[in-house]
């Protein structure tokens, strides 16, 4: 499970070329695990989040400590619109025109990186220095730790597929119509 889940997701971040994720729907547990590892994250205005206590905690990362809070402790869905809003998301695209719009902004980098590999490259690792300089590798180790500590002292009590099994997602959806309201207004 290490190996597969938090090594591999420290390996896509640290992949030395430009890497984008372009998400609609529900991104759920391991899809934002692996969402998260990009560089950049461009989502339709339908994408839902759900970020869990998972084997690459990236929340609080991504999120900040508060919000992170906030989504995790509720666990509920995040929108497009809110995980843009704090930083997770870069841009938001209607649902007809993300792939179209990923596609060239990943053209534009595509040319950066043929025209100077090398000065593409450093900008990614020194922000990814800047990060892992603040503890983030560390910390990424810490949470899967955490999950495994958390997995062996409990009895996990898996819901079954039809209650959205480990992720829990009748509960996520049922939170986040509770605070739908609040979430809308937001916008």
């Amino acid at each position: 499970m290490r190996a597969i889940c938090l090594e591999n997701t420290l390996r896509w971040r640290n992949l030395p070329k430009p890497t984008i994720a372009m998400v609609k729907g529900y991104c759920i547990f391991a899809g934002c695990m692996f969402a998260s590892a990009m560089d950049i994250i461009f989502a339709a205005e339908d994408a839902k989040f759900l970020p869990g206590q998972v084997q690459y905690l990236h929340a609080p990362w991504d999120l900040g400590p508060r919000k992170a809070k906030e989504i995790m402790f509720e666990h509920r869905f995040m929108t497009a619109w809110e995980a843009c809003r704090h930083g997770f998301v870069n841009r938001v695209y209607p649902q007809d025109r993300l792939e179209e719009e990923t596609l060239a902004y990943a053209r534009r980098v595509a040319d950066n990186y043929l025209q100077d590999p090398f000065w593409v490259r450093m900008l990614k690792f020194s922000i990814n220095h800047m990060q892992d300089t603040m503890g983030f590798s560390q910390e990424m180790e810490s949470g899967y730790n955490n999950y495994c500590l958390m997995l062996g002292l409990t009895d996990p009590d898996i819901a079954p597929p039809q209650e959205g099994g480990f992720a829990r997602t009748q509960i996520a959806k049922k939170n986040f119509e509770a605070s739908r309201e609040w979430i809308d207004s937001e916008r």
